[in-house]
């Protein structure tokens, strides 16, 4: 069978809404006119595995693949709710990432989180990821743990709308809230549980919609092999305004790695790396300690 040649052929665009989600879940109604940026967010995800249930959530805020098994990824949406699909076969367990164990109560003593905006694999590690939750709540978790590693809570007293790992440094992550606000958190520093930096961005009517992680490099001199000719890597973000505009921002040395030959006064990469790897270790034992202390009563 075929076409032959001069034959028409005729396109249909279809989509696939998938139903995800437990049983239980009641769907929530759509959001009124003048909602929030947050409360805007929608996507509709293709015909796949997710989640492995039944149940129906109303909308998908964000999603992301598993950097190691592109097969996979998690959906975050609805009533706090974060979910691991599959595009074939089985979703692996486990299949929902929760803040809290719902059948030993809420242990972080945290306000009920009513959607999950926001999620990402960390570029470093890539078996570990950050989500933001409304209200002003981030979590990291491991692939394979169900239950959060760490929470930051009440962060700010307006939503979250992104979450976004420094793409050169691997304790780092920044989150953006609705009142324009960019957070850094830095896990190697002495107070991991708070923001070690927040700046507003916000200018008159105009409010920021979006950041990304942005890095790019040059050489003055194309015909130079060693390292003290290049220029430094230019790292930053950029944010997204609600008028249209875009701007770059640049990290401080702080957040940027040393450059051999130059003045940069920024942090080790392996040094860093290393103590990442042992902190990361660190929170996952004391999880699995703790849901086993608590499995006994």
């Amino acid at each position: 069978f075929g076409l032959r040649i001069g034959g028409r052929v005729k396109m249909l665009h279809t989509t696939n809404v998938v139903n995800y989600g437990p049983s239980y879940a009641v769907p929530l109604n759509l959001p009124a006119a003048g909602a929030s940026s947050v409360e805007m967010q929608s996507a509709t995800v293709s015909k796949m595995s997710v989640g492995g249930a039944r149940g129906r959530v109303r909308r998908a805020c964000d999603i992301a693949i598993f950097p190691a098994t592109p097969n996979e990824f998690v959906v975050a949406g609805d009533q706090g709710m974060l979910l691991r699909g599959s595009r074939f076969g089985v979703t692996p367990v486990p299949r929902q990432y929760s803040l809290s164990d719902p059948a030993l109560g809420d242990r972080f003593s945290s306000r009920y989180v009513s959607l999950c905006t926001s999620v990402q694999f960390s570029p470093f590690f890539t078996s570990f990821f950050v989500a933001a939750y409304c209200p002003a709540t981030i979590a990291l978790y491991k692939v394979d743990e169900g239950l959060a590693l760490l929470t930051w809570k009440d962060i700010s007293s307006h939503d979250l709308i992104s979450v976004r790992w420094s793409p050169i440094k691997p304790s780092l992550f920044f989150a953006l809230d609705a009142n324009s606000t960019v957070f850094a958190f830095e896990l190697l520093s002495s107070k991991p549980n708070k923001p070690s930096y927040s700046e507003t961005f916000a200018s008159g009517n105009r409010s920021v919609v979006s950041i990304e992680m942005s890095t790019s490099s040059s050489n003055t001199d194309n015909s130079a092999k060693n390292d003290s000719a290049s220029v430094p890597l230019e790292h930053g973000f950029v944010l997204t305004h609600s008028d249209g505009q875009v701007t770059a921002h640049k990290f401080g040395d702080a957040y940027t790695p040393q450059v051999h030959g130059t003045n940069n006064k920024g942090y080790d990469q392996i040094t860093c790396i290393s103590h990442m790897r042992d902190l990361l270790g660190r929170y996952v034992n004391t999880t699995e300690s703790s849901n086993q202390s608590e499995s006994k009563y």
